[in-house]
């Protein structure tokens, strides 16, 4: 296919995954972005209405895709619950991953202090070792 014909099949993805989330084809989007490998389009088009269904059908395709594919969609669900703040199910998907680094960041970017402590409890609950240099004086506070 030559660059044009690609050019031209981008644009018009552009233009299809979301107006197919803005009409309740999550499924649709995600094939269509997934097929064509540019999970980006679809991270780019999701808004706050369908966000969560665009996540979870990502994460249900993980099993069937091979090792490559599903940490691009793992990652690209992690990316967009971050552009959510959806904290705890970012941190769900960065212990998936078992990447220390998006859990380390996931805390530190959670602005509310009670959450912190929560997604301290889920990490902990896991047994997952961080190194996390902003100690906040909220979590020295918690009773043992």
């Amino acid at each position: 296919m030559s660059d044009e014909g690609k050019e031209a099949l981008l644009r018009l993805a552009r233009e299809i995954i979301p107006y197919n989330l803005d009409h309740n084809a999550e499924a649709e989007a995600c094939d269509l972005a997934m097929e064509l490998e540019h999970l980006d389009i679809l991270q780019d088009a999701v808004h706050n209405e369908h966000h969560q269904r665009v996540c979870a059908y990502l994460n249900s395709c993980v099993a069937y895709v091979p090792d490559p594919e599903n940490v691009k969609l793992l990652r690209t669900a992690l990316n967009v619950y971050r552009k959510f703040e959806q904290w705890p199910q970012a941190l769900r998907i960065a212990l998936q991953l078992n990447n220390t680094d998006d859990v380390a960041g996931i805390v530190s970017s959670c602005p509310d202090p009670v959450m912190r402590k929560q997604l301290a409890f889920m990490i902990g609950r896991q047994q997952v070792r961080i190194r996390y240099l902003k100690l906040c004086s909220s979590l020295l506070l918690i009773p043992r």
